[in-house]
């Protein structure tokens, strides 16, 4: 991942599948870190190649583009939605939404469990 690879490609080139991997991250707190610093370094690679292009360095700008987009907020599913209501007078409502369509069934799985131990442990204050 400090190349530059998403979690899925870099697990991939372990002989890992996604799925595996999104599993182990709900069970094991040492490897969720783990990711979550990889995903850190993809990160600064693809930001030290977007500078490097800025100062003249040969590339592709739009594969870096790209791969940024790729690595930031809402490509983990969160988007800032603004909508519009005219009842005289504007208001404007901003909300959070975390899109799990393209989740699989094992990411659903740990999803639901993190939510319902949230919920429980805020039921119980």
């Amino acid at each position: 991942m400090a190349m530059g690879l998403s979690v899925e490609a870099a697990a991939a080139a372990c002989g890992i599948g996604p799925r595996t991997v999104f599993t182990w991250q709900g069970e094991h707190d040492e490897f969720r870190q783990a990711i979550e610093d990889g995903r850190a370094l993809a990160l600064l690679f693809w930001e030290k190649r977007a500078i490097a292009l800025a100062e003249g360095a040969p590339g592709n700008a739009g594969l870096v583009s790209l791969a940024l987009r790729n690595r930031s907020r809402s490509a983990s599913g969160w988007v800032d939605k603004s909508s519009v209501e005219h009842t005289g007078a504007v208001q404007v409502k901003t909300t959070n939404v975390l899109d799990v369509s393209d989740l699989t069934d094992d990411e659903l799985d740990v999803l639901e469990r993190a939510l319902r131990t949230t919920l429980a442990a805020a039921n119980e204050q």
